[in-house]
């Protein structure tokens, strides 16, 4: 495994993407443990002789949550982790999301969370406690000796006016997208037995050099991973810093864009506006530090609207959501970012 690798990896795409195909092949699947929450790839996982634990001895009560379950299991796997191991494999993310979401709604206080926002769901909801358990669980496992840990997540459609809008966003909280050093969106290829191409939604693998006495930082992936495995990625990281164009199969599509756009981190949406903006873009340039900027609104009107395309909100939940930032008055830039 690539040491640019190490850190957290979150992959994301809709069912049957190729997600938990990635996650374990990113190194000797003996180096592996795997925590399957779908209960899908025991046979597959254990054929290739990674450490496997599934999510099981749940309710037979198909109408239970299932959470208090959960939470035990997590314990007894977080507690039976030893030294040893290089990649954490969390598959996937959204049943561990849901339970930690119980978690911080049972006991608020305890997270240093407002009672009040959590049960409305403003000011974040229960979120910024589920963000310190996803730090706590990662920063357990790193100290253990874990150098990677790779965390699937499923996508949800978007949906306005009771109808799919035909965008997606990554389910989980965003500060597994924060944590990440690398962030993937999985697309299934149009060619059969072909590994899925890849949006590369973060990237922040630290590629510094040191030449003629100074440091120099370069991109160790394009914005479009075509043919996405761990041995294409790892040549990327090897010829990128002298590479200065992208190929058409490295850049988005204008479908790409309008499906998961909402999804890039704000350096990935600079770099391909600046690519759009003049064809013969080179990486050598500087321009693209400066087209990262802030998303604008001129009404609340489009703030509920945002929230309900780009966060999956209900209308609803939306005013409920934005009351509490139009009563303190705060601009509409700063309700958007407290509403993420």
């Amino acid at each position: 495994m690539n040491s640019a690798l190490s850190g957290v990896i979150l992959i994301s795409g809709l069912w049957g993407a190729g997600k938990t195909t990635l996650g374990l092949s990113l190194t000797d699947p003996k180096d592996v443990v795997m925590w399957d929450l779908d209960q899908k790839s025991e046979v597959r996982a254990k054929e290739l002789a990674a450490e496997y634990h599934a999510l099981t001895d749940l309710s037979v009560d198909p109408t239970e949550p299932n959470v208090e379950a959960v939470i035990k299991w997590l314990r007894e796997q977080t507690a039976a982790l030893t030294r040893g191991k290089k990649v954490l494999l969390i598959d996937n993310g959204s049943p561990l999301e849901d339970a930690f979401h119980s978690v911080v709604e049972k006991n608020p206080k305890k997270w240093r969370l407002n009672p009040a926002h959590v049960a409305s769901g403003s000011f974040g909801g229960s979120n910024p406690g589920v963000s310190k358990i996803w730090r706590n669980l990662i920063g357990y496992t790193q100290n253990l000796g874990f150098q990677c840990i790779v965390i699937t997540m499923h996508m949800s459609e978007l949906w306005a006016g009771g109808a799919p809008v035909g965008k997606y966003k990554v389910k989980g909280n965003k500060v597994l997208t924060e944590l990440a050093n690398l962030s993937l969106v999985l697309m299934k290829s149009d060619k059969p037995n072909t590994a899925p191409r890849a949006l590369v939604g973060k990237e922040a693998l630290g590629m510094v050099t040191y030449q003629e006495g100074a440091f120099k930082s370069s991109m160790a992936l394009p914005p479009v991973i075509p043919i996405c495995t761990w041995p294409n990625i790892e040549h990327y990281i090897d010829i990128m810093p002298t590479r200065t164009k992208f190929t058409p199969e490295e850049l988005p599509t204008r479908a790409d864009l309008e499906r998961y756009g909402q999804w890039l981190s704000d350096d990935q949406r600079a770099l391909v506006m600046a690519v759009a903006k003049n064809p013969h873009f080179s990486m050598t340039e500087e321009e693209t530090t400066a087209l990262v900027k802030e998303r604008e609104f001129t009404s609340w009107d489009e703030v509920r609207d945002a929230a309900v395309t780009e966060l999956g909100l209900t209308i609803e939940q939306a005013r409920t959501a934005i009351r509490p930032f139009y009563e303190k008055k705060v601009s509409f830039e700063e309700a958007w970012k407290g509403l993420q």
